[in-house]
């Protein structure tokens, strides 16, 4: 469907010409935008679990997603800039080109403690309704670390700090007005001091008695994990 220029009409106020060309251009584009194969912007979506019809505007959920990720590039190209995290051994990459919701982050072992000298590559995933919630963090190479999952396949790496679990599940964290992905690595970077890690959120059974009951060999292993899986 198009609408056609009809001949210049004449005001019957002022006998001027009135030129709607303008106005017809604009009503094309708007079909030609918004409508494929003539459907109206509105229109139903059908699901099997729920009779009713759902009206909703896809311009505008994709609106909303293309602010998110905008905020989210946004956020990037800060975080790569930003000289405290640079100084902590931190480096920002994308997981896929162009896709601003998985981050990589190359973090430098903090020094005088088992993790020194190891380069260790964190996933920073985020989900399509951030900042509502949060990100989630994983370690991609091994770590000897009470609070990183070693053995369940589905969440292999995922870090398990207090103030990181709230962020993910409820987009606060208590004592912050707004926590962020900076202070969030700074979280990260601060565990590696075994002393700060939490044996109450141990994954394995096995290094939480060590952690506990033989500080010098959980040393002695976090070292060698750092040896072997993040030189």
């Amino acid at each position: 469907m198009k609408f056609e220029n009809k001949p210049k009409i004449k005001n019957k106020d002022n006998n001027k010409d009135i030129d709607n060309s303008k106005n017809i251009n604009k009503i094309n584009n708007i079909i030609n935008v918004n409508n494929f194969f003539n459907f109206p912007i509105f229109y139903p979506s059908f699901t099997f679990m729920n009779p009713n019809y759902l009206y909703f505007n896809p311009v505008n959920i994709n609106q909303e997603k293309s602010k998110t990720e905008r905020r989210l590039r946004k956020e990037f190209e800060l975080c790569c800039k930003d000289i405290d995290l640079v100084q902590i051994g931190c480096s920002f990459g994308l997981l896929n080109a162009d896709y601003f919701y998985s981050w990589t982050i190359s973090m430098v072992g903090q020094e005088k403690t088992p993790y020194e000298g190891g380069v260790f590559t964190i996933v920073a995933y985020f989900p399509e309704d951030y900042p509502k919630y949060g990100a989630e963090f994983r370690f991609r190479n091994k770590i000897y670390h009470l609070n990183v999952c070693q053995n369940d396949p589905n969440i292999i790496g995922r870090i398990d700090l207090n103030k990181l679990n709230e962020w993910r599940d409820t987009g606060k964290v208590w004592g912050y007005s707004h926590y962020t992905v900076k202070q969030a690595l700074f979280d990260i970077f601060c565990s590696f001091d075994i002393n700060i890690q939490n044996p109450s959120c141990a994954y394995d059974r096995n290094m939480e008695e060590l952690y506990l009951n033989n500080r010098e060999e959980f040393i002695a292993n976090a070292r060698e994990w750092t040896r072997l899986y993040a030189k």
